[in-house]
């Protein structure tokens, strides 16, 4: 391996961190763990008591199968990106419900077909209002059509938008991780700080610097690093330089166990040929990780 970060777009390191700290990944960390100590009982009121008794351990399920169990992480993170695609789609069809047809029309041929490209679109027309045609002849009637908690420039873009909505998912999962927030923060990179310092990492900027949270939600590609580098290491990893064996290791864990080894087909969030997807396919690896294929 050449270098001694990890090149990561932010949408998927997210969707990663979900699925890491998701009830069914944990479950199968935890059954791995005790598996291997020999210390995981198995209940006779959960199993089948022909085949179970309260010394019953996993030893009937080898470590091997688990483990492959556990690879599947990347099947979880394609789950979580489908449901902020989807969820995605229902926004943006929401927002565009604000315009009548002739509006969207026109903004499609003009600015092209993505909203957030829209500069003059600031909220619902008036069509209706002042008397002019729509074009849509079973138009509802502008009050019924306007949902006042719509805002097409409440979000910059598709990256802030799911950094939003992602958080949210957050806060009603993870309410141990938010009570240490401060208020204002952007929770879900939060989340990807807690779980990448399991690991012994950080993330930053291409600069190398230290990244917190997302400050202008652009979907730019994150780095991660190990956090044990210090400043010197630091500098090793904006110049691309080889480190330790050992710091290659914990780089090498990192992409294997958040489920990095595979490539996504929409690297840059809210940006392919629609602008649109979120959706992570599991087909190959990625260019952007090549170097990682020895792991």
């Amino acid at each position: 391996m050449s270098s001694s970060r990890l090149v990561v777009p932010p949408s998927i390191l997210m969707h990663a961190s979900l699925a890491y700290l998701s009830p069914e990944f944990q479950t199968f960390t935890f059954i791995i763990r005790h598996h291997s100590n020999n210390t995981l009982l198995i209940h006779p009121e959960s199993v089948n008591a022909l085949h179970a008794s309260s010394s019953t351990t996993l030893n009937s399920l080898p470590p091997e199968v688990l483990l492959t169990i556990q690879y599947h992480l990347p099947g979880l993170i394609y789950h979580l990106s489908t449901l902020s695609d989807r969820a995605l789609a229902s926004y943006e069809s929401s927002i565009s419900s604000l315009l009548c047809t002739n509006c969207q029309e026109y903004n499609n041929e003009v600015y092209g077909p993505i909203f957030w490209d829209w500069p003059h679109f600031s909220g619902p027309c008036h069509c209706e209002s002042v008397g002019k045609n729509c074009g849509t002849p079973s138009a509802e009637p502008i009050t019924q059509r306007i949902n006042t908690d719509l805002h097409p420039k409440q979000f910059r873009n598709p990256h802030h938008w799911l950094e939003v909505h992602l958080s949210k998912r957050v806060m009603t999962t993870r309410p141990w991780l938010c009570a240490r927030m401060r208020k204002g923060e952007i929770a879900v990179w939060d989340l990807m700080a807690y779980v990448l310092h399991d690991f012994g990492c950080g993330v930053c900027d291409e600069d190398g610097a230290t990244l917190l949270r997302s400050t202008d939600f652009d979907g730019r590609n994150v780095y991660i690093f190990p956090l044990r580098c210090g400043n010197e290491g630091l500098e090793n990893i904006k110049e691309q330089r080889t480190l330790s064996p050992e710091i290659t290791a914990i780089i090498g864990r990192v992409y294997s166990d958040l489920g990095l080894r595979f490539k996504y087909d929409d690297v840059d969030v809210g940006r392919e040929e629609d602008g649109r997807s979120f959706r992570a396919c599991v087909a190959g690896k990625s260019p952007e990780l090549q170097s990682m294929s020895s792991f």
